[in-house]
């Protein structure tokens, strides 16, 4: 049990520490690209990583969370084909829409005015290799390859970043932006290929018999993944970019990218630390829960903890955020501090709440947090729609965005306590 322990700790370490440098990077290379390229060609920037996070859903009906399942490797080799031939299939629908979609339909789609398809060519091209990254993911997990994780985290994000100066010191444009994100993806997917031994993952042209029915098999087999979990994280997705496409399409680029902006800064700690808390509490919580019957100690412990590293952080954003922002990126990002100061409220409840959520699966409550995400979808909808259609008012919509979302975080907050309590139905 010792040993386990410390193999345990030694994995959330080298995770930990990949992520750590990989947010480290892309905090230092923000505040170049955020003057290279401005606010309205962010904006741009912004709405094709939202396309693309979430088009990723969908590649993989999401078969490559079962891959941690099977005992045996050959099944795990099915799944990962299953998943590549879906990638694929679904990568090739959105080429031909992308193609063939007359410009101007795009271009109302996404809310901008672009002489150009290239961008929108990409975002098959790029969707298709974050889909093969997260297939790639789960099996270097299974193997508990963690070090070839963490270095690629931190070669992703270094990719990312030094494409996205070099070509933007030539062509500070959204779409090279997007040519980084792409580029970065594709060395990121070969660099975890060639650690792939003794079987391929391509999908090859002629399927046999054979395989057509071990892919029916295994897909009937783990067929909870496509049609439970695939729309609760279609929808949580959805929730987290639709600000983006809504502001692109009622208001404009510049102001897309000012929110979008800040969503990306604030959102580094809180990958970054919550990620990294939520990983032990998910230790402890879980190991709790099976032997009293109650997490409740954790929950508490954890959210102290949360409580005391996140006040004091947020308290010196609220009186000093502009003036950071416009020190670090420049006079032409300073009207982006006003969206920090509304946001800042929903992001100290989701600091808070981040990890402790993860107790609605300890006790095995999906089915709740599904209808929890419904009951999000709709309010994000709601609130959209009156800020930006009846109002036509950005700060007035994204006022009512953070103040939804910050009830919903403390919704989460206390279900999440009371769960902690006890197994019986609270």
């Amino acid at each position: 049990m010792g040993l386990k322990m410390v193999e345990y700790d030694k994995n959330i370490l080298k995770l930990f520490t990949g992520t750590a440098m990989a947010q480290a990077i892309s905090f230092l290379v923000i505040p170049l690209i955020a003057k290279q390229y401005g606010p309205e060609q962010y904006g741009i920037y912004a709405g094709f990583l939202a396309s693309v996070t979430i088009l990723s859903i969908l590649t993989t009906g999401k078969y490559e969370l079962a891959i941690m399942m099977p005992d045996n490797n050959a099944e795990v080799i099915i799944l990962m084909q299953l998943c590549n031939w879906i990638n694929l299939l679904v990568c090739g629908v959105i080429s031909l829409v992308m193609i063939f979609s007359p410009l101007s339909s795009l271009n109302w789609v996404f809310g901008i005015e672009l002489k150009s398809r290239l961008i929108f060519l990409i975002i098959p091209l790029a969707t298709f290799l974050l889909g093969s990254f997260q297939v790639l993911n789960y099996w270097f997990v299974r193997e508990k390859m963690f070090a070839v994780l963490s270095l690629n985290k931190i070669l992703r994000s270094f990719l990312f970043g030094f494409f996205a100066l070099f070509l933007g010191f030539f062509w500070p444009q959204a779409i090279w932006l997007a040519m980084s994100l792409m580029l970065s993806h594709l060395f990121s997917n070969l660099f975890l290929r060639q650690r792939i031994k003794g079987f391929s993952l391509r999908p090859t042209l002629l399927l046999t018999a054979e395989k057509r029915m071990r892919f029916k098999e295994i897909g009937k087999k783990y067929s909870k993944f496509p049609t439970y979990i695939l729309p609760a994280e279609l929808m949580n997705v959805i929730c987290a970019q639709l600000p983006v496409f809504v502001f692109l399409w009622a208001f404009n680029p510049k102001e897309s990218g000012y929110f979008s902006f800040i969503l990306t800064l604030l959102n580094i700690p809180i990958s970054l630390l919550a990620g990294a808390i939520l990983d032990v509490f998910k230790e402890r919580a879980s190991k709790d829960y099976r032997e009293t019957g109650s997490c409740r100690k954790a929950y508490m412990s954890t959210f102290k903890k949360m409580l005391m590293i996140s006040i004091f952080p947020f308290i010196l954003l609220y009186f000093f955020g502009n003036d950071v922002i416009v020190l670090l990126f420049g006079d032409q990002w300073a009207p982006a501090g006003k969206f920090l100061n509304i946001l800042l409220l929903m992001f100290f409840f989701k600091f808070i709440s981040s990890p402790l959520s993860f107790i609605f699966y300890i006790v095995n409550r999906q089915k709740e947090d599904f209808i929890w995400h419904i009951y999000i979808l709709a309010t994000t909808l709601l609130v959209l729609y009156i800020g930006a259609v009846i109002y036509k008012d950005i700060f007035i919509t994204v006022k009512l965005y953070s103040i939804n979302f910050s009830i919903i975080y403390l919704i989460y907050l206390v279900r999440s306590f009371q769960l902690s309590k006890q197994k019986s139905t609270i």
